[in-house]
């Protein structure tokens, strides 16, 4: 069973909009990482209270050297948060390791809203700076370890109706995943599901060889940390 989880968010408001920019899962007392999740955008995890001087050091000496305290809080976990541990610790494949360490949630856009027909909206009117994430900073932050992929499908180049700086977000990490040593997909984007951590099709036989990969990859990564 893994150890109990703690949820830290950098929020920002603007112009009555909220906008989750960086999210991080802590399982244990460790925090060392153990992987990146990307999805759609932030959903219904809501601050619960502002972060202790001490979680917030260990966050800016391990993670983000360059937040502020004002921005960060300890956040409430919501239905999707709760299911992101079984992508990442064998339990959609019927096995289980215990997580000891620290999962970053990254999105495609970073409003906060639990209805994705209304996040969009809000995105359309939107020209924040906090809108989208940055490709560099995920990727320094991620520590060349797994990236899992889960924002569905309809957001890569399969249709072409979203915003082309999502568009071409998701399709330039998925190369980055296709190139790095920890790649896990079917060759070309078009041929992926992407699916999110609440989609039903986690048993599906033909997403499962998918998993399996995914999963020796994360264990690979922390067999390799571990000897290091």
């Amino acid at each position: 069973m893994n150890k109990k989880l703690r949820v830290f968010a950098e929020l920002i408001e603007e112009n009555s909009i909220q906008y989750r920019l960086k999210t991080i899962l802590k399982y244990g007392d460790s925090w060392d990482l153990i992987g990146t999740i990307v999805m759609k955008n932030p959903g219904s995890a809501s601050p619960r209270n502002i972060i202790s001087q001490e979680d917030f050091n260990n966050i800016k000496e391990y993670i983000y050297p360059n937040v502020e305290i004002e921005n960060w809080h300890e956040f409430n976990d919501d239905n999707t948060i709760k299911r992101i541990s079984n992508i990442f610790d064998g339990t959609f494949l019927n096995k289980k390791s215990e997580l000891n360490g620290i999962i970053l949630i990254y999105n495609l856009f970073n409003i906060r809203e639990n209805l994705i027909i209304e996040a969009v909206k809000k995105a359309n009117l939107s020209n924040s700076e906090y809108l989208f994430p940055n490709l560099d900073e995920l990727l320094t932050s991620s520590q060349n370890k797994p990236i899992y992929l889960g924002f569905n499908w309809e957001y890569t180049n399969k249709i072409n109706k979203h915003h082309p700086k999502i568009e071409k977000f998701a399709n330039d990490l998925f190369t980055y995943i296709k190139h790095s040593e920890y790649m896990y997909l079917e060759d070309e984007i078009i041929n992926n599901f992407f699916y999110h951590p609440l989609s039903s099709q986690f048993s599906s036989l033909k997403y499962q060889h998918i998993l399996e990969k995914f999963y020796e990859k994360v264990l690979k990564s922390s067999v390799k940390e571990f000897k290091n």
